[in-house]
């Protein structure tokens, strides 16, 4: 993650002392050099990792983004680790290579390569490796936590509900199902829906002092005193 220019030193001498580590990625700062090398670095072990979208309190305030902007902006970032775990994952194919004995047996491996599809290195909320937080106001989540929470109040399977908290899903509450389209212009995905614009208006409660709005969540989350 962003930080210190001198603390991959650490870094180096942490990843080989533990099994898993948290990948921490600003989402103002976004995807930087050090995200990559410190990604390189815990690839190099093969660490179990869990990627951390943090500081998401700034997309509310510090951005001013909308829930909708703020899911849009959450999936490209999610697109460019995903790209660089490919990257490391072709440098991985391309050194194997190197050590093929023959051509047939190269063409035989790129083509068991192209047929195989390993996503296990990928992150995605489904596989539960995506969390996200705001350290300075001390909260996080993965979709589980909250396909959990939902599926009671909704009446689903909250595994069924875990796959589509995350993509182009939107939710008919009404008929409680899950449309792979949009219904109108307005339908938003099941993940601003249900995550993102409740975060909001949290947040802009309290920015905006609206005691009788604040009093309200509190009483929906059972919290007796915010």
């Amino acid at each position: 993650s962003p930080g210190h220019v001198d603390f991959s030193g650490e870094v180096s001498g942490a990843v080989r002392v533990t099994d898993g580590a948290l990948l921490l990625v600003d989402v103002i700062e976004g995807v930087c050099i050090q995200t990559r090398l410190v990604l390189q670095q815990a690839w190099k072990e093969r660490l179990r990792l869990c990627l951390v979208f943090t500081k998401m309190d700034k997309l509310v305030q510090g951005a001013q983004m909308t829930p909708a902007d703020a899911y849009d902006h959450l999936v490209k970032l999610l697109d460019q680790v995903n790209a660089a775990v490919a990257s490391l994952q072709h440098e991985d194919k391309l050194r194997a290579r190197q050590h093929t004995v023959s051509h047939s047996q190269q063409q035989q491996q790129e083509e068991e390569e192209e047929e195989e599809e390993d996503d296990e290195a990928y992150f995605s909320s489904i596989k539960g490796n995506v969390a996200f937080c705001s350290s300075v106001h001390h909260w996080g989540f993965r979709t589980a936590t909250l396909a959990r929470m939902y599926a009671a109040k909704l009446h689903m399977n909250e595994a069924a509900l875990q796959k589509v908290l995350w993509g182009n899903f939107y939710l008919d509450v009404k008929h409680q199902r899950v449309l792979k389209k949009p219904a109108s212009p307005q339908h938003q995905p099941v993940f601003v829906q249900l995550v993102l614009k409740p975060i909001w208006d949290v947040y802009h409660a309290v920015y905006e002092h609206d005691d009788g709005r604040l009093a309200q969540i509190a009483r929906a989350l059972q919290i007796a005193d915010m």
